[in-house]
């Protein structure tokens, strides 16, 4: 997996260091873009570990692991643009819901006896995309209520007390 970081970046400074001429545009866009791609990198770094063990459990085939992190990078990637919609959350919300949904079918009819990290991994990244999801929007009453839906529904119960 190739990793955009610090050498492209350098070099874009470099580059107009070294030119005398001072960023353009194009120029702050680009690093825009890399610091994007970074983050969102950095984002689904921290979910290999979730992933590796939905794959060792047989609990999704290597296929449809692609296509989850696939649809994880379009979602971050949605979230991550200036102009992030509360709707783009809802959706992200929605498909780990619905992921979250399936994982727990599956491991109660393929191996209800194992736990592992990705147990507690869905529950995290839909509550990780809610409070994401309100430092954006904090002043909607009815996203405030659906956060904490979700953390009851999924006894997450002391990540709400600090609400």
């Amino acid at each position: 997996h190739r990793k955009i970081g610090k050498p492209r970046r350098f070099a874009l400074h470099f580059l107009v260091w070294f030119t005398g001429c001072s960023r353009t545009v194009s120029d702050v866009g680009a690093v825009r873009l890399v610091e994007m791609a970074e983050a969102v990198d950095t984002l689904l770094d921290r979910m290999v570990p979730a992933l590796l063990d939905l794959a060792k459990r047989q609990l999704f085939s290597v296929a449809e692991i692609r296509n989850i992190v696939k649809a994880r990078t379009e979602f971050e990637y949605k979230l991550r643009r200036r102009t992030a919609r509360e709707d783009d959350f809802l959706r992200y919300i929605a498909f780990e819901e619905k992921l979250e949904k399936l994982r727990r079918i599956r491991k109660r009819t393929r191996s209800p006896d194992s736990a592992g990290v990705a147990d507690h991994a869905g529950v995290r990244q839909i509550l990780f995309v809610y409070e994401r999801l309100l430092k954006r929007f904090s002043h909607r009453e009815r996203l405030w209520l659906n956060y904490m839906e979700a953390a009851d529904k999924y006894h997450a119960g002391p990540k709400v007390r600090h609400v």
